[in-house]
């Protein structure tokens, strides 16, 4: 592995870890028992850098998850096109829960048919941009 990518590693890591540490990242250790095993194995050097020997692969996978998250933060901020789609429909457990426990998806899915909708309209060019006021 060259240096180039070492050095994104430990600076993933530590980004990780400040997420972790500003409660934005919450790790259950009854669901990712292995992950956080591995979160606690890794140790830092004087300077509070991450050593790099002791970050296993699934803090790697985890550190690349948070700045590939960030990144597509960011990048979304500054489009114009997330405008045009608005928030996503938020589908979670709670939320499929009592949508079982009602007996009826219909509402659930024709909110997601409304979000694929604007999705294609983006894609396909097919939306009406907004003019700016002259």
């Amino acid at each position: 592995m060259d240096t180039d990518e070492k050095g994104f590693i430990v600076a993933a890591v530590k980004e990780l870890f400040g997420c972790i540490n500003e409660g934005q990242v919450h790790l259950l250790e009854d669901r990712v028992p292995q992950t956080v095993a591995e979160v606690k194995a890794v140790r830092f050097d004087d300077a509070g850098e991450p050593i790099y020997e002791t970050i296993g692969p699934l803090v790697r996978a985890l550190a690349r998850a948070i700045v590939e998250h960030r990144e597509w933060e960011e990048r979304k901020a500054k489009s114009p096109v997330h405008e045009f789609l608005g928030d996503p429909v938020v589908v979670n457990d709670d939320i499929l829960k009592d949508r079982a426990s009602r007996g009826s998806f219909s509402p659930l899915a024709f909110e997601l048919y409304k979000e694929t909708v604007k999705v294609l309209s983006v894609c396909s060019h097919a939306y009406f941009a907004r003019q700016a006021p002259s």
